[in-house]
């Protein structure tokens, strides 16, 4: 389970931010963001999941064979800081956890949506 670094998932999330800004999304309109990790164990994930849902968070856990997912979701916008204050906020429940984040995503809002 290879795990980047608050830095490296921070610059990705730019990234991200740049290209729907580039896509003419509306960044001030909330959307369903979901967060995803992978763990070893169902336990870290299962009290990862807990430490989210008291965030305000929906959370999933699927158990895999070698592994568990956790998908978690919140509605929030995308613009000024948010995205980096959500990133933050995910991954440090997922690294406390023994996690590997694995990114967000949500809907693009175009106008007249």
């Amino acid at each position: 389970m290879s795990r980047s670094s608050l830095a490296d998932t921070l610059s990705d999330t730019a990234l991200q931010i740049e290209q729907r800004l580039q896509m003419g999304d509306r960044l001030e309109v909330a959307r369903v963001v979901d967060h995803f990790a992978i763990f070893r164990s169902k336990g870290a994930a299962s009290t990862a999941a807990d430490a989210l849902r008291a965030l305000g968070y929906t959370v999933e856990v699927r158990t895999k064979l070698f592994s568990t997912t956790l998908e978690a979701s919140k509605p929030e916008r995308l613009d000024a800081s948010e995205p980096d204050r959500f990133v933050r906020e995910v991954f440090e429940v997922v690294e406390r956890n023994h996690g590997s984040y694995d990114g967000w995503g949500g809907e693009v809002e175009m106008p007249g949506d």
